[in-house]
């Protein structure tokens, strides 16, 4: 961790390195820096000072996942191990250390090779009996790490979504945490092809655990619930499995009872259809070969990395910075150089059309700031109205009608049915892993007065947080393709 960088204040790698895996270091201790690492992360000052932190991490094979095949193996031990007392407090550390590593894209690039890390990672978090801070946080950081196609496909072979489902049939032992990030993860590996087959050899319990899920009060699940639905019913037996589980039934039941909004009506109208007239596709090259396009990931610092963490320093010891500087600085920062922490924060700006997989985090933070910019133009939007009745206001809106703001723009209409199945079919076309054996015919935009334009980006099969594929995009993302 010695970089030559003035913001980056010099830490002994070494000393760091062993203390948290050496037996001579007790587990309050080791539970206590595993903290500290991770706060340098969470309450970074900045993006900047956050990245240049994870680099140091990085460079010093923190983990072991490149290089120290000795730390990663004390570490394995460490996860691996029973969980009581202060050594529970260890487990859960590691598990948010990792989970948050894992919520950067250089952290998944470090991670994402080391598989023996990953499968313990799996078996930690299938071993624990109740929905612990040590599942959430393993499972979140194995979600956010199925961004990548060889994670995806280790995960497959491991049978994880064999555990996963009946998991994800347990809600009310579930916390919003796990329930969110469970599904988002078997949805990215049900857009493998080898993952709809792993469902295929359960059928009926997929079926039924989706199913149920359709109606669960936590509306955040509702894309990723739709998106595994629609991966896995491209599979003729699963369709055949589905009727016989009168899932068409059940679908017409909560179109007409359920007070979702159109998009979502449209979105189960779709899946309808799927049931009744979709061909089989099973046979259909997938492209499971393609390669990541790491350039599209995203960082996102979650609240809930730190929320829930009950490890506490006693009066005789360090926590956080005071510990990391006075037990392991190289080099003794003075007052001015001494960094604090602040609240999470992230500045990368993210679009609100889900043009590719995100992790529930992710989604939850575009919507907010798509919420915000929305309501920031409809105050403008209301200051012109205001005006109108001024004459000379009035005359230069008219003159200067033709140089409208970008982020303001009028847009075609289109019949309700159109709606409901561009929405849809587009949102699914985004990932070209997904079989499809029908073109459907593309229409126009929906029908909305106004739409706040946003950057465009590529369509990538492995965009960042959650091969949480795209499925569900905004109707916004089929009015920016018009424009």
């Amino acid at each position: 961790m010695n970089i030559d960088d003035p913001l980056t204040e010099k830490l002994d790698s070494g000393k760091i390195k062993r203390d948290i895996v050496h037996v001579s270091t007790s587990p309050r201790e080791k539970a206590l820096l595993l903290q500290a690492l991770r706060w340098k992360l969470t309450k970074a000052k900045t993006d900047f000072k956050r990245e240049k932190t994870l680099e140091c991490y990085i460079g010093c094979d923190l983990l072991g996942c490149r290089s120290d095949v000795d730390q990663r193996t004390k570490i394995i031990k460490q996860l691996s191990s029973t969980s009581g007392g202060d050594t529970y407090y260890v487990k859960e550390e590691w598990a948010r250390l990792i989970n948050t590593i894992a919520s950067l894209r250089k952290g998944r690039n470090y991670l994402a090779p080391n598989d023996s890390l990953i499968i313990c990672m799996q078996k930690a978090a299938m071993s624990e009996s109740s929905d612990t801070l040590i599942k959430q946080h393993l499972l979140a950081g194995l979600q956010k790490l199925s961004l990548r196609r060889s994670v995806q496909t280790l995960l497959i072979n491991q049978n994880i979504i064999k555990w996963l489902i009946p998991l994800l049939g347990k809600t009310e032992r579930l916390s919003d945490y796990t329930l969110e990030y469970g599904v988002a993860l078997l949805m990215n590996l049900c857009l493998r092809t080898n993952g709809r087959k792993k469902c295929a050899g359960i059928a009926e319990q997929a079926i039924t655990v989706l199913s149920a899920l359709l109606t669960h009060p936590n509306h955040e699940t509702r894309p990723y619930v739709n998106s595994s639905l629609y991966s896995i019913l491209t599979l003729k037996s699963i369709r055949d499995k589905a009727m016989q589980l009168n899932l068409d039934n059940r679908l017409r039941s909560i179109i007409q009872t359920e007070k979702t909004n159109s998009e979502t009506k449209g979105q189960l109208e779709f899946l309808l259809n799927l049931l009744y007239k979709g061909g089989d596709q099973d046979g259909r090259q997938t492209s499971d070969n393609e390669q990541d396009n790491d350039d599209e990931d995203q960082d996102i610092m979650e609240a809930d990395l730190d929320l829930g963490d009950k490890l506490r320093p006693s009066d005789k010891e360090l926590s956080g910075e005071k510990l990391i500087i006075d037990q392991y600085a190289s080099q003794k920062l003075t007052n001015f150089q001494m960094p604090y922490n602040n609240i999470l924060h992230s500045s990368s700006t993210i679009d609100p059309v889900l043009h590719r997989p995100i992790t529930p985090g992710q989604l939850r933070h575009s919507k907010i700031a798509h919420t915000v910019e929305s309501f920031a133009n409809s105050l403008s939007i209301g200051d012109i109205d205001n005006n109108h009745n001024n004459d000379e206001y009035e005359n230069k809106i008219f003159t200067d009608s033709t140089k409208k703001p970008s982020s303001i723009r009028s847009t075609p209409i289109m019949s309700n049915e159109q709606e409901k199945q561009k929405n849809f079919i587009d949102n699914f076309d985004t990932n070209n892993d997904l079989d499809q054996s029908t073109t459907i015919q593309k229409t126009t935009p929906s029908p909305m007065k106004y739409t706040f334009s946003e950057a465009h980006r590529s369509n990538s099969n492995a965009s960042m947080h959650s091969s949480v594929s795209s499925v569900m995009e905004l109707n916004n993302e089929n009015i920016n393709k018009q424009s």
